[in-house]
Formats: structure tokens, sequence, C-alpha cells
């Protein structure tokens, strides 16, 4: 925090939401669990950032009273390994300018999304460092570090900061993470831009994800969390997959687990750091990439939403079979009217396509439904002319 406490006692600190608190983490691994009465941290020190994991599912704040700290006259002792770093200042301020002192000898800088800067590899995925924020450092060597003075005169950095947007929408963070580099040039068949690159579990979980921007990626791969009963990631030593979807491919979004057909799996033929097995902390850097079969090993029907959606003139509807079967896709308007049967016939096991014309049709939301057997699903589409 930028606050410098009147009581910095952690027990002072999250009085007012330690019934929400699990437990407190410092950079090298005390703990304090009001839950248990355990308080191996005494106070917070300025400069210094925490982990915390929350019972509540909702957010809660967090109030500091106290003074503000003179973030450019602070002096941080930052070791030549992990540790947690807190943000001193009261705006937010571009990351490459605030590490540009010591951007040389960082390993990586991670924020609690998970998100990282990588200056080595020129991965950005952090942007504006955010008050309030603490992050997670790895040096290669011990600095003396004081953050460099504001400059509010200097617009805010435009970022792609949802690499990990689909991860995120099916689990919560865990708190627990490793990080997986691409660099551009790995690539034997470089994919486009906006093209997704998904990360596997040995169970076929999603536990990654991100877009390809024409440039280095860092995916972030969450592992378990080690607070919380069953597992939420991955553990020590699992072995991750790794999988291309190309663009235009229609995507499953309501399903987590399994491949999805006609995703690419790569082949990692050789590493420039690390390998292919999760490890809290780990970053692997792949060092060369192949794309080398694609996957159709869906055990059950899938209809994908229409691409593009919304769209003006055509849409395409894709769905898969895994076995011959009878389909029917029939179109309603919003307040379940049907409007037209746009397909009824036999079809072979795989993934296909229909292409659907709005040539007929005024702008508005439409409902498509979809029926094979006994699978029936619905989804919206949207026409804007």
């Amino acid at each position: 925090t930028y606050m410098e406490a009147d009581d910095p006692t952690v027990a002072n600190i999250f009085s007012e939401i330690e019934n929400d608190l699990q437990i407190v983490k410092n950079g090298a691994g005390q703990v304090y669990m009001p839950q248990h009465s355990v308080d191996l941290i005494g106070s917070i020190a300025i400069g210094e950032a925490y982990h915390l994991k929350m019972i509540a599912s909702d957010s809660v704040a967090l109030i500091i009273v106290g003074d503000t700290v003179d973030a450019a006259n602070t002096i941080l002792n930052l070791p030549a390994t992990w540790s947690y770093l807190g943000y001193l200042h009261d705006t937010p301020q571009d990351v490459t300018d605030m590490m540009s002192d010591i951007s040389s000898d960082i390993y990586i800088l991670k924020d609690g999304a998970g998100q990282a800067y990588i200056p080595q590899w020129s991965v950005n995925n952090i942007g504006n460092m955010q008050p309030g924020m603490g992050y997670q450092i790895k040096l290669t060597s011990a600095h003396t570090f004081t953050y460099p003075a504001e400059n509010n005169s200097k617009s805010l950095v435009p970022v792609y900061l949802a690499d990990n947007t689909e991860y995120n929408a099916w689990h919560t963070i865990t708190g627990n993470n490793m990080t997986l580099i691409i660099p551009n040039y790995a690539w034997a068949d470089k994919p486009m831009q906006g093209d997704k690159v998904k990360v596997y579990d040995e169970n076929g979980v999603l536990v990654g994800s991100g877009l390809y921007r024409d440039n280095n990626m860092a995916i972030t791969i969450w592992g378990d969390d080690i607070h919380s009963e069953g597992t939420s990631g991955m553990i020590s030593k699992e072995k991750f997959t790794i999988v291309l979807l190309r663009t235009g491919e229609a995507d499953d979004f309501e399903n987590q687990t399994g491949f999805f057909a006609e995703e690419e799996m790569l082949e990692v033929e050789n590493w420039i750091a690390g390998d292919d097995y999760f490890e809290t902390n780990k970053v692997s850097i792949a060092g060369k990439i192949k794309n080398t079969s694609f996957i159709n090993n869906q055990t059950s029907i899938i209809l994908y939403q229409n691409v593009p959606n919304p769209f003006s003139i055509k849409t395409n509807i894709c769905f898969y079979l895994p076995e011959d079967a009878n389909v029917q896709i029939s179109l309603y308007n919003i307040v379940g009217e049907l409007q037209e049967q746009l397909v009824s016939k036999e079809f072979n096991k795989g993934k296909h396509t229909i292409e659907f014309l709005s040539k007929n049709y005024a702008s508005g939301t439409y409902l498509y439904k979809f029926t094979a057997g006994n699978f029936t699903a619905t989804k919206q589409l949207n026409i804007m002319k």
C-alpha cells in the first residue's frame, strides 16, 4: 500500500475484514490466520506486498488510516530471488517507467492475476502498476531500489490485459501459477493475430490461455489452491498440453473440459528454459514449436456459437457430432415464434458448418435451436443491418 498506517500491525490492518479472511502471507512465507489465532507477521512493512485469500466470494473494502508514503524517498532492498513488492505511488504509472532502473535484472514481475512483465522477452501484460496492488518479482541480482517520481503528464499505457479471460471466466484465481513464454520466432507455422493458444492439464481441463498478437506471448498456467479442498489447478510435476485454435474456428465457451474438434496440437521440439511440467513460479520458454495434428476426440455433441456474431449479411453455425445423427436447426424470434427450419437432414460424424443468410430478416435478436437425437441446445444470434 502507499499508506503508512498509524497502527501497522496486521491484527489492526485486517481487523474489519478478519471474519472474511482466510490467510495473509508475506514474501518470506510467514502467515497471519485470524481464524486460527496465528500471527507470524506482526506488522506490515512499507514497500512489501502481501498475498491474501478471502473466504467470502464478494469483494470487501480494506481501509487503512495513516499518512501517504513518500515513494521517491523510500529505499527498498530487493534480494536476488523471489520477493513481494508493494507499489508505493497513489496514481497508476507505466510499469516500464517504474522498473526502468532495475529492468536489466528483472527475470519476471507478476501481479495477482498472473499477468507478467518480462523485459528481456519484450512481454508486458501488466501495462500500468496500480495503487493498492502488490507484485511478485524475481531478480537476478540484488538491488537497492527507489520508485522513480510519478509522471502524471504521460498517458496511461494501453495494453492487452485479457490474455487469460477465457480461463478466468470459468475459474477463480488460485494464487499459484507458472508462466509459459512463446517467443515469436519459435513458431514453425506462425498463427494469425487473434488465434488462441490454450493450455490443458492431464485431465483435459483448461488451465491457461492467451491470444496471439504477432509478438512474444506469456501465458499464465494456474496451479492448485493448496488452501482449498479438491483440485482447482495443476499440481507439481503434472504435464501440460498446448493447443492452437485458428482464427475463424468456432469455439465452445460453455464447456471448460476436453479438447475441441479442429484444434491443433502443438509440440515443443526444444526448450530454452524449463519444460512442459508444472511447478509454482516456474518460467518455461519454448525454443521451437511445430503443429503436429488436429484433435478430433470429442465424445459428446457440441453446438458452437455462430461466427461472426453480431452480423449483417451472413454467419456460420457450426456443430460437432461424435457419430452420425439426424440434425434439425430451427430459427425463432425473441418471443419464441418459429421463423424458419434451417436444417433437417442426416449428417455424418465430425464437424459441420451451416451458412445462414439474413436477407429475409430485420435487425434484432433471434434464437437458433439445435436438435440431434436426445441432445438439444439453443443459442442467440444477432442481426445488425
